[in-house]
């Protein structure tokens, strides 16, 4: 199978495997581009070299005019040079994020930085905050060996459009191992909380099924209900929450239906 224009290179070690990734399905990120060209930059420089042509002409001192002729060669290759490659903002690398249907592909400078699988995947969390009027998410994926990769919004552009499909893509690798694990009579531990065939659990406070409700989450974390009290019973707060797409998955299928 060939790889789209641009692709990341196959890595030549890593967590996984290039054929098992899957092909791929969305991807994100690109050189961001200063919003001025670097010819502006060029621009006191031409009103000097003009300036010293202008002093050559009128003082009709022959080395004045060669230095200065020679000089407005030199800048406008410079100049055609600036105007083909214009200059990145400062303080960001080219960073290109591809998601396939089993992994994603992280690289940066056109060498592929993170290769992994969505089953190499233990621990994923999605956070968001911001200060000073901007707003900044990032993704932090632990692997069963340790290695962590750590994903951002200011360093790959369009990062909040795959988010959801990398959560899903390890969720659902994920449960199988979960389900089995319940049923072998071993909960699943999502920070503080305890999760088993019974209820939910956070050191001797349970909550069985038939009183759950998720009333929802959000940046700041999660809220579940108890559904005949009506009153909050906890409230978790999501930078302690790791693997939210794969608790939902589990609760949606324990819960009871109203």
């Amino acid at each position: 199978m060939g790889r789209a224009p641009g692709f990341p290179p196959a890595p030549s070690d890593g967590a996984a495997a290039w054929g098992a990734l899957g092909p791929p399905v969305a991807s994100a990120g690109q050189p961001t581009l200063d919003r001025e060209p670097r010819a502006s930059r060029l621009l006191v420089p031409a009103f000097l070299v003009y300036g010293l042509f202008m002093v050559g002409v009128l003082s009709g001192q022959p080395l004045l005019i060669i230095l200065s002729l020679l000089s407005t060669v030199v800048l406008v290759v410079l100049l055609g040079f600036a105007l083909r490659t214009p200059a990145r903002r400062k303080g960001l690398t080219d960073q290109l994020l591809v998601v396939h249907t089993g992994g994603l592909v992280h690289s940066s400078g056109g060498r592929t930085q993170d290769a992994l699988l969505w089953d190499d995947v233990t621990e994923i969390r999605v956070l968001s905050g911001g200060g000073l009027g901007s707003f900044v998410q990032t993704c932090h994926l632990t692997l069963g060996n340790g290695q962590r990769t750590i994903l951002s919004s200011q360093r790959i552009e369009g990062l909040f459009s795959l988010l959801d499909r990398i959560e899903e893509g390890v969720a659902r690798a994920q449960l199988p191992a979960a389900l089995a694990s319940i049923e072998a009579g071993t909960p699943v531990r999502f920070g503080a909380l305890r999760l088993d065939a019974d209820g939910l659990a956070a050191g001797t406070d349970r909550l069985p099924w038939a009183e759950v409700r998720i009333a929802g989450h959000a940046t700041d974390g999660v809220i579940l209900i108890e559904r005949s009290a009506g009153g909050t019973w906890r409230r978790q707060q999501a930078a302690q929450f790791p693997n939210l797409r794969l608790f939902r998955l589990l609760t949606e299928r324990y819960t009871p239906r109203s």
